[in-house]
Formats: C-alpha cells, sequence, structure tokens
C-alpha cells in the first residue's frame, strides 16, 4: 500500500494542448503521463488538483478522478469505526513499546569464539533477549564483555532498532616460533629398511636393518671434534617394508525402522527465551522421531520477540532385519577401502593377504598387508615412544 497521497485523472478535450501548456506554465507536475486518441491519463497531488481542475475548465477539458492512493485515502472509509482505529493505535504503541526490548542478538561473520560462547558472556554483562534497551548502558556492558572474552581485541555493540548486531575483532594470532628443540627419529612401524635418508641428525641403523616399533633410527645427539655432545633435531625419510593386520568386523543383523504415518504436532510459544506450551503434552513415546522447527511471529513485517516453536513426533515401528554373508562381505570391502584411502593413502602396497570368518552374528575380516611407506616418527629426546593401537 502507497504512504503519499496521488489522484490518479482522465482528460477529455479539444483544448488538451492548452491545459498541458497552463500545468507547465503554474509548475504543476504530472507523473505516469499517456495518451491514447483524444483522452489521456496520469496521476497529480491532491493538493494540485483543484488548481488543475479550473485550468482544464478554462482549456476546455474535462478533468475526471478515477482512482486514490495513499495511506489517507485508504483509511477514511474507516473513520468511524472508533474501535478499529483504536485497535490499531493500540497496536501501533504495542509495537512502539516492543521496540524498547532486545528481539535479537545476531554475531555477523566467522570467529575462534562459538555464537553460544560470547552470547553467555553478554548475558552474564547484562545483554540478552527480552533486555529492555533504555536502561541498558551498552558502552558498560562491552566494557565488561571485553574482559570476559579471550583473544578479542574490539569488541562494538550497534543498536538497529530492536536488534543488536556484535562486532568484534580478535587478536591478530602470534606467527607460530618453529620448535628446534632436540629430537630423535624412531620408527612408527615394524618393518625393514629399504631406503635411509638423513637431513639432520645421526643415523644408528643401516640400511636393510629390521627395526620393531620404536626402535631409535636416527639421533639428535653428536659428538662435536672438541669431544662434547652436541644437541640437534633430527629430520629423515626412513622407507621400510611394513607388515601388520587390520581387522574389520560388521554384525549381519540390524534394527530398521518402518514409519506408522501417525503423527504428533506440539506447539509452544517462545517469549523472551521462555517456552510457553500452548496445550497438555504429553512426553514423546520410546519408539517415535522428534523434529523441532522456530519460526519468529511477524506482523506487517515487523519481527516480533516472540516465537513459535512446532514439534512434530512421528511413531515408527522397529523390524530386525537380516544381512546375507554376500552382504556382509561387501559392507567388508567397502570398509577396507575407506581405510586405505584415509590411513594408507602415502603408502605403497604390495600386497592383501584376506582372511574372514564368521562369528556368531558377526562377519570378521582381517586383512594382513604388506606395504612400503615411510615409518620416521620425530620424538623428543629421551621420550618413548607409543602408538595408537
Amino acid at each position: 500500500m502507497r504512504i503519499k497521497k496521488r489522484l490518479w485523472f482522465t482528460a477529455c478535450g479539444e483544448g488538451f494542448g492548452a491545459f498541458l501548456s497552463s500545468l507547465q506554465k503554474e509548475g504543476i507536475p504530472v507523473n505516469h503521463f499517456s495518451k491514447d486518441g483524444e483522452t489521456a491519463k496520469g496521476c497529480i497531488s491532491p493538493k494540485d488538483y483543484k488548481k488543475a481542475a479550473r485550468l482544464a475548465k478554462k482549456s476546455g477539458v474535462t478533468l475526471k478522478i478515477f482512482r486514490k492512493e495513499g495511506l489517507v485515502f485508504f483509511l477514511y472509509p474507516y473513520r468511524k469505526r472508533f474501535g478499529l482505529m483504536g485497535g490499531g493505535l493500540v497496536l501501533l504503541a504495542l509495537l512502539l513499546f516492543l521496540q524498547c526490548f532486545t528481539w535479537e542478538i545476531v554475531i555477523p561473520g566467522e570467529h575462534t569464539l562459538s555464537d553460544r560462547q560470547i552470547l553467555t558472556v553478554l548475558k552474564d554483562a547484562g545483554l540478552s533477549e527480552g533486555t529492555f534497551l533504555p536502561t541498558a548502558d551498552l558502552n558498560q556492558i562491552t566494557l565488561k564483555a571485553l574482559q570476559q572474552l579471550p583473544g578479542v581485541s574490539s569488541l562494538a555493540l550497534n543498536r538497529i532498532g530492536s536488534r543488536i548486531e556484535v562486532e568484534l575483532r580478535e587478536e591478530t594470532p602470534k606467527p607460530e616460533i618453529r620448535d628446534d628443540a632436540p629430537t630423535n627419529i624412531v620408527a612408527a612401524k615394524t618393518g625393514q629398511i629399504l631406503e635411509l635418508r638423513v637431513f639432520s641428525g645421526q643415523a644408528v641403523v643401516t640400511e636393510k636393518a629390521a627395526v620393531s616399533q620404536g626402535d631409535l633410527i636416527v639421533s639428535g645427539v653428536l659428538e662435536g671434534a672438541d669431544g662434547n655432545f652436541i644437541y640437534r633435531r633430527s629430520a629423515a625419510t626412513v622407507l621400510a617394508k611394513t607388515l601388520f593386520e587390520k581387522t574389520f568386523s560388521v554384525s549381519l543383523s540390524d534394527t530398521a525402522r518402518e514409519f506408522t504415518g501417525e503423527t504428533d504436532c506440539q506447539k509452544r510459544v517462545i517469549l523472551f527465551g521462555q517456552k510457553i506450551p500452548l496445550w497438555f503434552y504429553s512426553d514423546p513415546e520410546e519408539n517415535s522421531l522428534v523434529q523441532t522447527e522456530t519460526e519468529p511471529l511477524t506482523i506487517f513485517g515487523i519481527r516480533l520477540p516472540i516465537e513459535i516453536e512446532t514439534t512434530v513426533i512421528s511413531h515408527y515401528t522397529e523390524t530386525e532385519i537380516a544381512f546375507s554373508e554376500e552382504e556382509g562381505v561387501q559392507m567388508l570391502e567397502k570398509a577396507a577401502a575407506e581405510y586405505e584411502a584415509d590411513s594408507l593413502k602415502d603408502a605403497q602396497i604390495l600386497s592383501r593377504e584376506i582372511h574372514a570368518n564368521r562369528q556368531d552374528d558377526m562377519l570378521v575380516m582381517t586383512i594382513r598387508y604388506q606395504c612400503i611407506e615411510d615409518i620416521a616418527f620425530e620424538v623428543p629426546l629421551d621420550t618413548a615412544f607409543s602408538s595408537d593401537s
């Protein structure tokens, strides 16, 4: 609906050219002008209409209004309906009053701190959804929150109507300082060394040597020409032939859900963070899927500090399903392929020995891998190696 007033008119007559000249001379603007034969139409401001009507009559042109636009014209038919007008005024006053509360706090951009952490600190400092803004000292809240937010160098709370936009800047991380502390290189896996390339440190084994997991390969302790010891950070590439096993297992039975089509719908009103149920609801049953959506309430495009939470509860039954051994083998092969793509992506797989057997309801597959891979693992001096089992 248009707020500003304007009148749409039609003009007919032989003196149309003289009429337009008169309007232009008097400085009366005509918008959206168009002409079809001896009839023309356009729109004019209501304050200029009386003068335009006199000029039309003087020029022998018939001027008629065929449409009125504007808020005043829209409300005029309801001028005697005091209840409607009063209700509108009350609603307008309510909307203006609600503008005094914080409806929404937004944190644009990506930050190391989570939105939940930032909102919790702001709440402790005195700002949250539902805060009465005329009594809230945003400057004081900013100072309190800045002291409690780690790694934040600047913070600003920008009020946009009833919404608060949090603008923060985190401290620039300090450049990572290279750790040159002395280290050793040990074997990450058991294997036979095929190629040993030492960039820093002293090798204590030779190529073709067999090493066990955790054995020292390159030492960071060197003896200088004067007989004193020098401590270095070790660096090396140790290509070795490794032999190890990996076990995968899968159950040949599972439970499948089958939805019955019966659903329950529960609605709640959320006002300033408090949930108010619209009816008495019971807790969901055991075999049910709960899905919740929240939608803000708006009036004339204005977002109110009220949200409607809708919870849909879908009921289902559980059915036991069984897989064949062929299907189980396919699932195991998929798991092995994912393991190789993740854990052995940098290794050259020479061979695989696969053994599968069934243990009760489980299908177990053990793969014996033979690979060529880099088994160098850097550890601080005097630190024992521990593997992830």
